[in-house]
């Protein structure tokens, strides 16, 4: 090249108007926190592919959720510390669970199925074809499923299990001083 090229192109540069920088937006709070927590009533996919909705743990799912951890967990209970006051108290209940279920394999299969419906706009009659092959899908789900489903239900429900669980601990502190239990 030679100076007179160069010094064009440089005095090009020098004369050429500059972009202005524009910084990018910053997240509101309720896109920072959904991109972190993930809303707890969307639809989670399935290994097969279908999406379902995980249900909110009420009295039969408790229940059933209780027979897995009675039933399968009394090894587990040793290894597993399941504290109130612990802020990892959902893991360890995930732990405690999952430990539980080799030995409660159909209250564990009883509870999953429990724990979802299928989701979508369903035309008439779709809805029961949709919830019966979920039905059987589930008689034996991919291990996956299961952690999914699982998770699923422990982050949604963790902080509420945590306070009935603390609330309880209280009442049965309460029943020791007055004799109620020794």
């Amino acid at each position: 090249m030679s100076a007179a090229t160069t010094k064009k192109t440089a005095a090009s540069k020098e004369d050429a108007p500059e972009e202005a920088y524009e910084a990018p937006a910053q997240p509101k709070p309720a896109e920072d926190v959904q991109r972190l927590l993930p809303d707890p009533s969307a639809p989670v996919e399935l290994a097969n592919g279908s999406k379902v909705r995980i249900k909110s743990l009420k009295l039969r799912e408790f229940l059933a959720m209780l027979k897995i951890v009675t039933r399968g967990a009394a090894m587990a209970m040793g290894s597993v510390r399941l504290d109130t006051n612990d802020e990892d108290f959902a893991q360890s209940l995930i732990s405690l669970f999952l430990f539980a279920i080799p030995e409660a394999e159909e209250e564990a299969v009883d509870f999953i199925r429990l724990m979802v419906e299928p989701v979508g706009p369903f035309a008439d009659g779709e809805r029961e074809a949709a919830e019966a092959k979920l039905f059987e899908d589930l008689d034996n789900p991919e291990l996956e499923d299961i952690v999914t489903i699982v998770e699923g239900v422990i982050q949604r429900e963790g902080k509420d299990l945590r306070a009935l669980g603390k609330r309880l601990s209280t009442m049965l502190e309460i029943a020791k001083k007055t004799g109620q239990v020794s």
